[in-house]
């Protein structure tokens, strides 16, 4: 595990998860209040945790660069989270935003996983096993600037 200082990190908060589960809360809330039942309190009790819980794993994604790995994760937790040694990159390319068919989120696609929040554009690596995966962040640009001084790097050492 390196305990080095990232040179790059990059993030975005979901605003618009957080608040569809205010909203979820703030309703299930006013629906246990309208009713005035007991009976509705488990409700409650369940739902505002589970809310909070996911909005701590999942309304934050946020991609760093550190001098011998590239690091992404969701949520103020750091669960889930990946890590990826830079010996291990063959290649970077920079792309557009994953289409509105791919979503959000950890994804399976056609051109390997996909890490996203956001509409930002992406960063398609690919390992030297030949397999790909896309990270997408708002500084996608200098992130792959960043990412090929440091392949370019290691490739005249």
């Amino acid at each position: 595990m390196s305990a080095s200082i990232p040179s790059f990190t990059s993030h975005r908060v979901s605003g618009w998860l957080i608040a569809l589960m205010a909203s979820v809360a703030a309703l299930v809330v006013f629906q246990a209040r309208v009713a005035n039942a007991t009976a509705d309190g488990w409700a409650v009790v369940s739902t505002l945790p589970i809310s909070v819980l996911l909005l701590l794993v999942f309304a934050r994604f946020e991609v760093s660069l550190h001098s011998d790995e590239l690091r992404w994760q969701f949520g103020w937790l750091g669960v889930p989270r990946w890590r990826l040694p830079l010996s291990e990159i063959q290649s970077v390319e920079l792309q557009p935003p994953a289409t509105w068919t791919e979503g959000y989120g950890i994804r399976f696609t056609r051109h390997g996983m996909l890490y996203n929040l956001g509409p930002d554009p992406c960063l398609r690596i690919t390992r030297k096993n030949g397999k790909s995966l896309r990270v997408a962040c708002p500084d996608a640009a200098k992130l792959a600037a960043l990412l090929a001084l440091r392949l370019n790097d290691r490739g005249r050492r």
